[in-house]
């Protein structure tokens, strides 16, 4: 049984499907502190003015039948919820007092035969449907927390991350975004934190399924290149793009950790207030949100091809078949990684390890951004196959004398 008033006033708002916004515009009160109260994060009132007028309006918010059983299963078990009005707020106001309903020796007995009736006949079954149409009009309590604003995501995918870096267990991870990045890439000790965190999850074992957002400027594209390329060489990420044009009217994030958690946001474009960010641990919110991600994934395409060389011999007659194809050439090395572009085939990525992957990449948003990006390394630019080939094979005779020298 409820004892609490703020108890009390949170199933009555859960039973008739009461709005914070609603309930305090009738009250006279601001719907943050609504929230709070229903919360018990701050006291309600308990003077005779605040829950006269309280009963009044839940006495008149009390329509259906399902919602005076789930009420009177709470105040008075068998009773049967008053068709006055007027009765309903003198019933609402005693129980908010927590003085005991008067009942007559009719009532008595008649309830006590409803009881009798409901646990030995088939209308059990029917006072536990109306329950549990009560439950579902009044909605699920979860395990959520609201941040706001750019910084309120940064917040919110701190707490995401390192719930999932304190399992240390691998699990899978879908990420989707479409709003503006500005929040990622703004601090940059929070970009190194995310590139750290995200490279600490892999090496964890875990899988990514991301949905890139390909309709970005090519300052936020070239941002992307930059932040994720070293993180693809892992092998543990499935990049995905929708492939439609969408009105980017409407925004979202989601960060999704099937059985874990989960971090969402939505925006508008053009939003000046900041957008709210949910980050939900409840079980069944987390499996929905699950599998919306993954009707989304239904309909999108991977954003570049993966190989994986057997060895050597195989890599270099991949890059041999791409040097054959029709375009002008501009091949950029840096570090271990070589890039192979050709604007009207695609982009060839290929890393010096003795086994690693290699991305051809042609969708032609990305092909721009790369060829940003090589603009951006300011690294010498080879343009003639046999020259690239033949720096590429140096790259590799480099790479695997220092791995024997270190006995690998």
């Amino acid at each position: 049984m409820l004892e609490s008033l703020h108890e009390k006033l949170d199933f009555l708002m859960r039973v008739t499907g009461t709005e914070n916004a609603v309930f305090a515009r009738a009250m006279r009160f601001d719907a943050s502190y609504i929230s709070r109260i229903r919360r018990g994060q701050r006291n309600c009132p308990s003077d005779e003015e605040f829950l006269s007028a309280a009963a009044a309006f839940f006495a008149h918010a009390i329509r259906e039948p399902y919602q005076g059983s789930a009420l009177m299963d709470e105040i008075c078990p068998g009773l049967i919820w008053p068709a006055e009005e007027e009765k309903g707020k003198d019933l609402l106001f005693s129980w908010f007092e927590g003085r005991a309903m008067k009942v007559s020796p009719v009532q008595e007995a008649l309830a006590g035969l409803r009881r009798n009736t409901d646990a030995g006949s088939g209308n059990s079954e029917k006072a536990d449907k109306a329950a549990e149409k009560a439950r579902r009009y009044a909605g699920t309590h979860a395990m959520a927390s609201l941040f706001y604003g750019d910084q309120g995501k940064r917040d919110g995918v701190r707490v995401f991350l390192e719930l999932l870096l304190k399992t240390g267990k691998p699990q899978t991870l879908l990420l989707h975004s479409d709003e503006d990045t500005m929040w990622l890439f703004e601090e940059p000790a929070f970009a190194e934190w995310w590139k750290e965190t995200m490279q600490a999850l892999l090496n964890n074992g875990c899988i990514i399924k991301v949905i890139h957002s390909v309709d970005r400027n090519l300052e936020e594209m070239l941002e992307a290149v930059r932040r994720w390329m070293p993180l693809y060489f892992s092998g543990r990420i499935e990049p995905y793009y929708y492939p439609h044009l969408q009105d980017k009217i409407f925004r979202r994030t989601m960060f999704v950790a099937p059985g874990q958690a989960a971090m969402i946001s939505r925006s508008i474009r053009g939003q000046d207030c900041d957008p709210i960010n949910i980050l939900i641990r409840d079980a069944v919110g987390v499996n929905s949100l699950d599998a919306e991600f993954r009707a989304f994934l239904s309909q999108c395409r991977p954003l570049f091809d993966t190989f994986r060389p057997r060895d050597a011999e195989e890599r270099e007659e991949l890059l041999r078949a791409f040097l054959a194809e029709k375009g002008m050439l501009q091949a950029v090395f840096d570090g271990k990684q070589a890039v192979f572009f050709k604007e009207e085939f695609g982009v060839l990525i290929l890393h010096a390890q003795i086994e690693g992957l290699a991305f051809l990449l042609k969708e032609t948003r990305l092909v721009c951004a790369i060829e940003a990006y090589l603009q951006e390394l300011k690294a010498p630019v080879i343009r003639d196959a046999d020259a690239a080939l033949a720096a590429w094979k140096a790259l590799r005779q480099e790479t695997e004398a220092a791995w024997r020298d270190q006995g690998i």
